[in-house]
């Protein structure tokens, strides 16, 4: 019984290091945590007014419906 314990608690703290270890190299590359933003994201971030904001959204749903 111990030894399976201490196998288990191996695994977990092994899988526990590998999961850390990916998640800080999906960061580092900027894979993680919503390091890119989608078109629309980036235009109502720089829209000032919520006309501009209403614009973002219907130049996205036109590039949306040419299927680019």
């Amino acid at each position: 019984m111990q030894e399976s314990n201490k196998r288990l608690k191996f695994a977990i703290a092994a899988w526990s290091m590998i999961a850390t270890g990916l998640g800080l190299a999906g960061c580092a590359t900027g894979g993680g945590g919503g390091a890119q933003q989608t078109l629309m994201e980036k235009c109502a971030a720089a829209a000032k007014t919520e006309s501009e904001r209403s614009q973002c959204a219907w130049a996205n749903a036109e590039r949306m419906a040419s299927g680019r």
